[in-house]
């Protein structure tokens, strides 16, 4: 894990999306689409209405702060359908209910937190993933964390991580 500042998904999905033009809130963050290979976070989806929805690649975003997500001007909001490449990229929210398997296929546990480097836009990724917590885990052990460098594939359902990754989690 990098010793980059990460923010957790949990606490940008959610956010308000406001254009430094005239200040005006054009959406919300509503999901991510990363590469699986490298981990790199390419857009963002945007809710802008009741059922409308929007791509904002990385590369535009000003500033990620505690309150909202920054771009220039709502011109940058693209229609989702018009992008090339975004059905090559993975849905980041949907990994939230993934289960993390060893390669001798055991399973570890559940992805409950995904940690994001939000450091620099255009070099936005997933740092690591924090395993779901079970009640007895809230009060007092830490939190079980792998990188994304170390998951060795990404399933429909599964997120694939070494042996000696599996065993440094138990």
């Amino acid at each position: 894990m990098s010793s980059r500042p990460t923010r957790k998904w949990s606490s940008l999905r959610g956010l308000a999306v406001v254009t430094l033009g005239n200040g005006t809130k054009v959406g919300t963050v509503e999901n991510f689409y990363f590469e699986p290979q490298g981990s790199k976070i390419r857009a963002f989806r945007v809710k802008t209405g009741m059922m409308h929805y929007k791509m904002l690649a990385s590369g535009v975003i000003n500033g990620i702060g505690e309150h909202a997500l920054t771009i220039q001007d709502e011109d940058q909001l693209r229609d989702e359908h018009d992008q090339p490449g975004l059905d090559n990229l993975l849905p980041g929210q949907t990994l939230m209910s993934y289960r993390v398997m060893s390669t001798s296929g055991n399973i570890v546990g559940t992805i409950g937190e995904i940690l994001l480097d939000v450091s620099t836009p255009l070099e936005m990724h997933i740092d690591s993933y924090e395993l779901s917590r079970n009640l007895l885990q809230h009060f007092g052990q830490q939190a079980h964390v792998f990188s994304s460098d170390q998951v060795s594939n990404y399933g429909t359902d599964v997120v694939v991580i070494p042996e000696q990754v599996a065993l440094s989690l138990k």
